[in-house]
């Protein structure tokens, strides 16, 4: 499932109840149509990750892209599509890759994980 954000993204670490930590807040990977190119989540192992992921809506920071934003498994199965400006926010055992559509896409990325 994914949903529109406008004018918002996690700055600095996150404070949040039950502990835990946030790793890699957030970064930004120009993806491209190889998913295998664009792999951000390597591990997996079986700690539960809790990733975010935003397609920002443009292919080098300034351009608009209307292509869309593969979120999958590197087995190359689907979990979710992302269209400009949407983000996804979901818990994960198992390596991921991003994937443009066609072109170059902006995607912002960041996982936590408990503990």
């Amino acid at each position: 499932m994914a949903f529109k954000m406008k004018g918002w993204a996690p700055k600095g670490p996150l404070k949040y109840k039950g502990g835990g930590k946030a790793t890699n807040m957030p970064t930004t990977i120009s993806v491209d149509a190889t998913g295998a190119n664009n792999i951000f989540q390597a591990s997996g192992d079986a700690q539960a990750r809790y990733i975010y992921v935003k397609h920002t809506g443009t292919s080098d920071g300034t351009v608009t892209t209307a292509s869309t934003l593969h979120i999958e498994k590197t087995d190359n199965s689907e979990i979710a599509k992302l269209a400009a400006d949407e983000f996804a926010f979901f818990p994960s055992t198992s390596a991921l890759q991003l994937q443009s559509s066609s072109g170059n896409i902006i995607a912002e990325y960041a996982y936590f994980t408990k503990g």
